[in-house]
């Protein structure tokens, strides 16, 4: 009798380890893309651990990891994971970017910001990951109509940021300039704070009276605080 419980045992401990460690990366992946629809991030993290432990040379599962550990706060471990997706293969640039610029490494920043233009010259992005409706993989409220405009023109619109902060007007002035001629007002969200940041930027180098077309557009357009700035610096 006890020799027979030995065996039940036996043949549980061999199931279960078969059950755990016997499933492919495509198995772990596909898993961990269900929970992350279900919004289980720390059982992501889990699955997609073990789909690297399958086969560490893939990509995707660094970056299914990297946004799991954002929604549960971990990003120094996502900028890892990001950039381990990245040395794969992966084109994770932008998301890496908006980390980078959030712990305040702006030239990090820059360089993935230019990254992801360099690599979409143009408007034709579709290799990117489809967008779910209600957020980016950064988190920002984002809708599906919107995917096309979140790859071409927010690298363009944070890099600037990045150049603004570091003082570096005249480039900042250029990716500005570049969000304001790939979206049409009312297309972007991105338009009109374009206006105001590039107005400001030419009136901090000395263009005042076209930094202060700018920014009496964008007043024009409803944000009001760049008549602060027209009252301080234009008149």
């Amino acid at each position: 009798m006890r020799k027979v419980r030995w065996v039940l045992i036996f043949i549980v401990v061999l199931l279960s380890a078969s059950e755990l460690y016997g499933q492919s990366y495509s198995d772990y992946e596909n898993q961990a893309v269900l929970e992350r629809q279900r919004g289980n991030h720390a059982e992501v993290v889990k699955l997609a651990t073990r789909a690297i432990e399958t086969d560490p040379n893939e990509y995707y599962a660094y970056e299914l990891r990297a946004k799991a550990q954002i929604e549960l706060g971990n990003k120094s471990e996502a900028i890892a994971d990001f950039t381990s997706a990245i040395s794969r293969g992966g084109k994770s640039y932008y998301d890496r970017a908006q980390l980078k610029r959030e712990f305040g490494d702006l030239r990090g920043a820059i360089d993935d910001y230019t990254q992801v233009i360099e690599l979409n010259p143009t408007k034709d992005l579709t290799h990117y990951e489809p967008i779910q409706a209600g957020s980016s993989p950064t988190g920002e409220q984002l809708f599906v109509e919107d995917r096309k405009l979140y790859l071409y023109d927010r690298p363009y619109f944070f890099r600037g940021t990045s150049y603004f902060n570091l003082g570096e007007y005249r480039q900042a002035i250029a990716d500005f300039t570049k969000v304001i001629d790939l979206t049409p007002l009312g297309v972007s969200e991105y338009y009109i704070t374009s206006l105001y940041n590039r107005g400001y930027a030419k009136v901090l180098i000395g263009q005042k009276e076209s930094g202060c077309r700018d920014l009496s557009k964008a007043g024009d357009h409803g944000y009001t605080k760049a008549y602060e700035i027209i009252r301080e610096r234009c008149n």
